[in-house]
């Protein structure tokens, strides 16, 4: 009997180092993973911080390529139960003395408390894991290898670089769903067939905003092809020296980009409603991408060539999104830094931050739909909106928009951002990795 009563208080250990070190390595997973049940809660913080690890690895300056490859192979068989953790954190921590955060380090000194929590898991969630840090492990390394300011060599390229980095994410998040909930696992397929794009787009959301960031460093991930057809060379731009045409490559890609978000929110949508804390997982994420994505309402590119430094917050468009309705999100919301700032969307209320509104009949005669969609082109709408915009979320769309004219209005509404509503994207890239 005490064996057992011994790994348990072992396991709670782990499990409270996890709560603990999750808010140093990110304050954006710190807002959203507290969303999510207690069941889902404990994987989902697991499955960020095995890759968080392997990012660590990845971002060390310090560690020649051979070197990084080398703890990439020995994580991947950490997490796949064949190597020894212990050892593999007494090796690699001491190494992380270049760019690596004081919390990052500390994270990876304590890979055998995360991976006692991760062999806590049952056989399909670990599977799912290992699954994902080895094609993150395999396909991550090989474009940091090569990457220059000179871009990736086309759109495909740029398609497989975000699945190594998010795309196998997104699939992953679908296996965690499925397993935790049978509801939601009638939705499986469907759910396949956009996870990778919603890892997409919000990666390429963080390419799109960190262009400068990653030049200093030498990097760039924007494919070369789009912007050598409009006559730019990528290794030839220069901050405060950017051509017009920069701006044209620059919009197409912001298009795509949100084309991809526009399928983040039909995979939430996939989410049963009952399923409150996982929508909200996923709409936060959204929201948060749709915020970065702006850059700058008078124009695309425009931002990135003034440097980047302008108030994103005050241009964010939250693209497809009437005006008034986006209008609305800005006057109101305020996104916390930080887990727990704000009740809106932090901490639990005596009212869950997305309950929908109840039905009830406007003075139009028109009953409110459950969902509180803000390309609803109805005045009706607008003075409930109005009513309701105290909270940001519920001006984002909750659930399927359920008659044609709210259908035919968030096709008026993409059409207006890209220009075409026919073409949407689908996971391009889906190596088979089984």
């Amino acid at each position: 009997m005490i064996a057992p009563a011994s790994a348990n208080a072992s396991r709670q250990d782990a499990e409270a180092y996890q709560e603990r070190i999750l808010p140093a390595v990110s304050r954006t997973f710190a807002l959203t993973i507290p969303q999510l049940d207690p069941r889902l809660r404990t994987v989902i913080a697991n499955a960020y911080l095995l890759c968080r690890i392997a990012d660590t690895i990845e971002d060390e300056q310090s560690l020649a390529g051979d070197v990084k490859q080398q703890f990439h192979d020995r994580f991947t068989r950490v997490v796949g139960s064949t190597e020894d953790p212990a050892s593999f954190a007494r090796d690699l921590a001491p190494l992380l003395c270049g760019n690596t955060l004081a919390a990052e380090r500390d994270l990876v000194a304590h890979t055998p408390d995360v991976i006692e929590v991760t062999d806590g898991f049952n056989l399909a969630q670990r599977e799912s894991l290992a699954r994902c840090i080895r094609i993150m492990c395999t396909g991550m390394p090989s474009f940091e290898r090569r990457a220059s300011t000179a871009g990736l060599a086309d759109m495909r390229e740029m398609d497989r670089y975000c699945y190594y980095v998010a795309g196998i994410v997104g699939q992953t998040l679908t296996d965690l769903f499925c397993d935790y909930s049978p509801r939601i696992a009638e939705q499986r397929e469907a759910m396949a067939s956009l996870d990778v794009s919603f890892g997409q787009g919000l990666q390429m959301t963080n390419i799109l905003k960190d262009f400068w960031e990653d030049r200093e460093r030498g990097v760039c991930w924007l494919p070369h092809d789009l912007f050598a057809r409009v006559g730019v060379e990528l290794q030839d731009i220069h901050r405060g020296d950017v051509p017009d045409a920069f701006g044209k490559g620059y919009a197409q890609l912001i298009g795509v980009a949100h084309s991809h978000l526009r399928n983040a929110l039909d995979y939430t949508l996939l989410i049963p409603e009952k399923e409150v804390g996982i929508r909200r997982f996923c709409l936060i994420a959204v929201g948060l991408a749709m915020r970065k994505a702006g850059f700058h309402g008078c124009g695309a590119g425009q931002g990135v060539a003034a440097g980047g430094e302008e108030d994103r917050d005050r241009h964010a468009p939250f693209l497809g999104l009437q005006p008034r309705a986006a209008k609305l999100v800005r006057a109101h919301g305020r996104w916390p830094a930080a887990a727990g700032a704000g009740d809106r969307l932090g901490r639990p209320a005596a009212r869950p931050a997305l309950d929908v509104a109840p039905q009830r009949r406007l003075r139009s005669g028109a009953r409110l739909h459950r969902e509180i969609n803000p390309c609803h082109p109805t005045p009706a709408f607008r003075k409930q909106a109005r009513r309701f915009a105290a909270n940001p979320l519920r001006t984002i769309v909750l659930s399927r928009p359920s008659t044609p004219r709210v259908r035919a209005s968030l096709a008026a509404s993409t059409r207006r951002v890209i220009g075409n509503t026919s073409w949407r994207p689908t996971a391009r890239f889906r190596p088979n990795t089984s």
